[in-house]
């Protein structure tokens, strides 16, 4: 599969006569490129699972999987 990534360059700062440069993907391209994955959807969690416990100092902490679309419930 060929990547649609390409980088800019952009020009950050000029300092004591060295230029300094920011190298970035535009982010619409990344999704693009995501999408674009025929099987993506075969790694997707899209039901809630429970990760683990941990006890410490005597709270109980829940990790939870967020990627079911309603992780804003439990917040």
């Amino acid at each position: 599969m060929k990547s649609n990534l390409s980088y800019k360059k952009t020009k950050v700062l000029n300092h004591d006569n060295t230029e300094y440069f920011l190298y970035h993907m535009l982010l619409m391209s990344c999704i693009q490129n995501i999408l674009e994955i025929s099987d993506i959807s075969q790694t997707f969690v899209l039901e809630y699972e429970e990760l683990y416990k941990t006890i410490k100092n005597g709270k109980e902490n829940i990790y939870k999987e967020q990627n079911n679309g309603k992780w804003w419930k439990t917040t």
